[in-house]
């Protein structure tokens, strides 16, 4: 259950100024950091930038629902069999995104989804890289992530726009911070095909069922198919 607003005039404004710090920050000055010092074709660069956005995503979340509800943590009561149905939608999801995505990106001589392409040849050799960089991606980034998106931007933005409006809006941010780390997102439009996509039904779960179980097991389901993209070359 979502507590009441202890200050209703702050929800939409925090979220908008917490997602613009949050972007920010981990765009332009970890990533530059990470990329300085360890370079952009290392695993270890993903590995390591990866982690730092997702603990700058999970601090942000602590920080807008601690000023906007006047507590430090998010409660909820998980469902474990939504959990484990939404796990099995989000690989699913995964699976036929990907697949529509590569039938559209063909003709441009890309057939992956998302950048998993440009992370299969550089975790060649390096197991102990590859398995932080699996750990960030199937089990840190979906809680850190919904906790920010759908438990805090998402949630707020409800008390000022609606639900149906906050979801929308909440989709379109969190295909951009995505986007956003793509090598060129400008030439590469077809990534929106799979992140938006997901994202809508990241909103919609939380919508009908207020709980974040759904939530966290549709984004672990989905990350895990993208794990099994990056590993598959590796072991075939």
């Amino acid at each position: 259950m979502t507590p009441k607003l202890r200050r209703p005039w702050a929800a939409a404004l925090l979220v908008w100024i917490t997602a613009v710090l949050v972007f920010l920050a981990v765009d332009r000055l970890l990533g530059g950091a990470l990329a300085q010092a360890l370079g952009t074709a290392s695993v270890w660069f993903y590995a390591a930038f990866g982690l730092a956005s997702e603990m700058t995503y999970g601090a942000a979340a602590v920080a807008s629902w601690r000023v906007v509800y006047g507590q430090w943590i998010i409660r909820v009561a998980w469902q474990w069999p939504l959990f484990l149905w939404s796990l099995a939608g989000g690989a699913g999801l995964g699976g036929l995104l990907s697949a529509a995505s590569r039938l559209y990106r063909a003709p441009f001589g890309d057939p992956w989804p998302s950048d998993a392409g440009d992370l299969t040849p550089s975790v060649t050799g390096r197991p102990s890289a590859l398995i932080l960089l699996l750990v960030v991606l199937v089990l840190i980034a979906p809680v850190m992530e919904e906790w920010l998106f759908r438990g805090v931007f998402q949630t707020s933005l409800e008390a000022a726009a609606g639900p149906w409006a906050a979801m929308a809006v909440t989709a379109v941010i969190f295909a951009l911070a995505h986007e956003l780390d793509a090598s060129n997102p400008a030439l590469q439009p077809w990534l929106w095909t799979t992140i938006l996509p997901l994202a809508a039904g990241l909103g919609v779960i939380r919508l009908k069922t207020r709980s974040m179980s759904g939530n966290i097991g549709l984004h672990l389901g989905y990350n895990l198919w993208a794990a099994v993209l990056i590993v598959w070359p590796l072991v075939r």
